[in-house]
């Protein structure tokens, strides 16, 4: 199993994706990569630079500020930066590896973000829905999909290399009935 090297230029533009360079350095920062936020936006700078020289991502502008993304994406959006904003959270504290917006053919679903989190030699299996405009009809049609898909294991499981035992459907933006990813966090957090 490969997973996210902060610094190794072409694993770490492939598995983020849409991030500003103020995300990348608060990551850097908090896993102890940047001796300050200073010095975290200039790594995160110079990697993102290189990732745009490379052809791996490229740059586009968001409400006056850069992001960069994979050539093969669509426009920078506002629910782009809800995602960002929760994979920050999962990535300043873990390694993961990050699959987002990753189409599941079997099941006609594309989940914002999945992400297998790594704390030492024990792994959680997240999906993430960022909710800032969908509604509750859309939210529930996923949910339910994934409660009934009863391959769903197996398929994060050839997904990861890894036997998934159980995953965790979490919220981030608003509530929708299930779990928060903050309070995932939290569970994760106060696990032994």
């Amino acid at each position: 199993m490969e997973w996210v090297r902060l610094m190794e230029t072409k694993t770490f533009a492939m598995i983020l994706g849409k991030f500003a360079v103020k995300d990348i350095a608060i990551i850097l920062h908090a896993r102890g990569l940047a001796g300050s936020i200073q010095s975290g936006d200039a790594i995160a700078r110079r990697v993102l630079k290189d990732a745009v020289a490379m052809g791996i991502l490229k740059e586009e502008k968001h409400k006056g500020r850069s992001v960069y993304m994979l050539p093969h994406l669509t426009n920078y959006t506002d629910h782009d930066d809800l995602i960002t904003q929760a994979l920050v959270l999962i990535l300043s504290r873990w390694d993961a590896h990050i699959e987002r917006e990753k189409l599941i053919e079997a099941v006609a679903l594309r989940p914002d973000c999945i992400a297998l989190v790594q704390d030492g030699n024990r792994y959680a299996c997240l999906i993430i829905e960022a909710i800032s405009t969908e509604n509750e009809r859309y939210f529930q049609q996923k949910r339910t999909t994934w409660e009934r898909w009863a391959e769903a294991k197996d398929y994060l499981s050839a997904l990861f290399g890894i036997e998934v035992k159980s995953y965790h459907l979490c919220t981030y933006g608003k509530g929708m009935g299930v779990m928060t990813l903050e309070s995932a966090i939290q569970q994760m957090e106060g696990a032994e």
